[in-house]
């Protein structure tokens, strides 16, 4: 079900925007649900664990997260990301990237079964 949002637009005129309805949004390969969480914060660092930025951390799941970021930063690949709320750094890889977000795939980690 799509979400209306009304703008006032120039004089007085009001528009209205929606999400885009289900058959037209992109394909989502995700194998767990994504869910949102309370904005918290993250960091990212490089692989040589250097930081690089903090984010907020939009949605979560056990493999992957959406992730926003401050403007003009440049992000590699492959990363290391920190979640605030957990206290754990996990090796993360960029699977697609946005103006200000980027998803990350946190595959399995070593010592880790999940």
């Amino acid at each position: 079900m799509a979400r209306f949002i009304e703008t006032n637009v120039g004089g007085g005129s009001l528009t209205r925007r929606g999400a885009l309805p289900r058959s037209a949004r992109p394909s989502d390969d995700r194998t767990e649900p994504r869910r949102r969480v309370h904005l918290r914060g993250g960091e990212i660092a490089d692989r040589q664990h250097k930081f690089i930025c903090d984010c907020v951390i939009r949605d979560r799941s056990t493999r992957g997260a959406r992730l926003r970021l401050p403007k003009n930063v440049s992000v590699p690949h492959e990363i290391w990301f920190y979640d605030h709320e957990f206290k754990v750094s996990l090796k993360a890889e960029v699977r697609w990237r946005g103006d200000l977000e980027i998803g990350i795939y946190i595959p399995p980690q070593p010592g880790n079964r999940k």
